[in-house]
């Protein structure tokens, strides 16, 4: 695709665009605290705080600072997200709001990447800009964009989009430096995040689309066919190795049953009813927050008028683009399988991070799903909505404790990860710490919440009663080195050790 001066200059001022946007919606969070694991894989991180050196880094897991066990069997080997926030450490001093501004500027990134997508597959410029500025203001993105943690989300779009867009380059130029640099960028992605395994599926579907709508002799479906068995290959071989050195533990992984399928069918119809009503929204609604009934509302209202404009428009580029934007979150639906015992350990709010890559599918829906007479009026009032709430939320983001206990206000019922932060770290209600020591999963998920109830129970001066508890705590989980200074700071403090 030739590019002039003045396509050069439009699309310069659509990477500013974004960033800007990306900005001015994030700003408000900046100065936030870090927020639950952010202070593992972050703060006290030493593989990120002072690396030896940058290779040492592929020797980590994300999770390998974790101190509950159930949390570090997920085993995330995400080494490009180390090495980033390694070096961010290094240039801001691992001072939060410098994590957080890379993000935003990454964020922005995507949503220039996703106006280059739509605009060089389809060859829709208001489709691209629309879809760019979409993306920019998704309510849904708040956890991935503000959440340090999971800056693998934002990392894992960034090089998988790339990879597509250098993919489709080297049909058009015919220089297999595309290809190699595509490839380089496929690795960079799985080892930001695991999902990103997926993309031949993805190179598959736009292969597709890139066919339809540009009917040009150098591209054709054996050759895009055979181009997306080198990325097939690749993602074998990595998925070998990443079994054989950083192995998912059992406990991890989740069968195949009645139960865990209409689990999955239930994640996918409210998960994908977000983009339109996000939990933020969802939680305003009294007796229906946890109830499907809305999401399925919503999921089928999509779904229905999704089918209208495709099969009234599938032999026309905005039913190929629409095809494809739905083959695209159908791809991203099969990751939550997977990943559903996380959904529910982190709640419906925060793990709405999952999202975020098949947000980019949804913008590509939703761009083609409006006629281009009533484009104009119903994008403007669609991101008017989008960036009021995700204004709003951002807002929120200040001492962690803030942003638990609003998180918590809206996950009520589900009592997920603000929930156990929030008793872990602020709370002091024996009542909270006794129902979780009851639901925790071993042994060593027991003991740090036994040590809890002890740290309770010395700062109520009931020394007897804390040591007590603390000798629980060590006789779950004898490796818990923090309960044992407690027990002796506790014996220190009931005078029954001299200073």
């Amino acid at each position: 695709m030739t590019t002039t001066t003045s396509s050069l200059r439009t699309h310069l001022w659509a990477l500013f665009g974004c960033c800007l946007v990306s900005l001015g919606l994030y700003f408000p969070a900046l100065n936030a605290e870090y927020v639950l694991d952010s202070h593992y894989v972050v703060a006290q991180n030493p593989a990120v705080q002072n690396p030896q050196s940058l290779f040492e880094l592929f020797h980590h897991t994300r999770s390998d600072t974790y101190t509950s066990s159930h949390l570090s069997v997920v085993k995330d080997y995400q080494p490009m997200l180390l090495a980033s926030l390694a070096q961010d450490c290094k240039i801001f001093g691992c001072q939060p709001w410098g994590f957080r501004i890379v993000n935003i500027i990454l964020h922005g990134l995507n949503a220039f990447l996703v106006y280059c997508l739509i605009l060089f597959v389809f060859r829709k410029w208001r489709n691209a800009v629309w879809g760019a500025l979409i993306f920019c203001m998704l309510p849904v993105n708040e956890w991935a964009v503000n959440y340090i943690a999971v800056r693998g989300d934002l990392l894992q779009t960034f090089f998988s989009l790339t990879a597509i867009l250098l993919f489709f380059l080297y049909f058009e130029e015919k220089n297999f430096l595309h290809i190699l640099l595509s490839l380089i960028c496929f690795i960079a992605a799985m080892l930001s995040r695991e999902v990103a395994i997926l993309l031949p599926l993805y190179l598959g579907i736009l292969g597709f689309a890139y066919i339809q709508t540009h009917r040009a002799s150098f591209i054709s479906g054996t050759k895009v066919t055979r181009m997306i068995v080198m990325y097939v290959i690749l993602a074998g071989v990595y998925y070998v190795l990443r079994l054989k050195y950083f192995p998912i533990s059992s406990e991890a992984l989740l069968g195949i049953s009645s139960a865990s399928i209409n689990h999955w069918l239930v994640l996918v119809v409210d998960y994908n009813s977000r983009f339109f009503m996000p939990w933020m929204i969802l939680s305003w609604c009294p007796g229906f927050a946890n109830s499907l009934l809305i999401p399925l509302v919503v999921f089928t209202i999509f779904a229905i008028a999704c089918t209208f404009v495709y099969f009234r428009h599938k032999s026309k580029p905005r039913g190929k683009q629409l095809l494809s934007g739905l083959l695209w979150l159908a791809v991203g639906s099969m990751t939550f399988f997977v990943t559903q015992s996380l959904f529910n350990q982190q709640g419906p709010y925060i793990s709405e991070h999952f999202l975020y890559f098949s947000a980019v599918g949804f913008v590509i829906v939703l761009t083609a799903l409006i006629s281009k007479k009533a484009k104009t009026v119903a994008m403007i009032i669609f991101a008017t909505y989008c960036g009021t709430i995700l204004f709003q939320a951002n807002q929120h983001w200040t001492t962690e404790q803030a942003l638990l206990e609003r998180v918590y206000t809206k996950d009520r019922d589900k009592k997920g990860a603000a929930y156990r932060q929030l008793v872990m770290k602020y709370w002091e209600y024996i009542t909270s710490v006794d129902e979780l020591i009851a639901a925790a999963r071993d042994d060593k998920e027991r003991s740090l919440w036994t040590q809890r109830k002890g740290n309770i129970l010395s700062r109520e001066e009931k020394f007897e009663k804390a040591i007590s508890i603390y000798k629980e705590a060590i006789d779950l989980d004898p490796q818990n080195t923090a309960a044992q200074i407690e027990l002796a700071t506790t014996y220190l403090n009931n005078g029954q050790v001299s200073a």
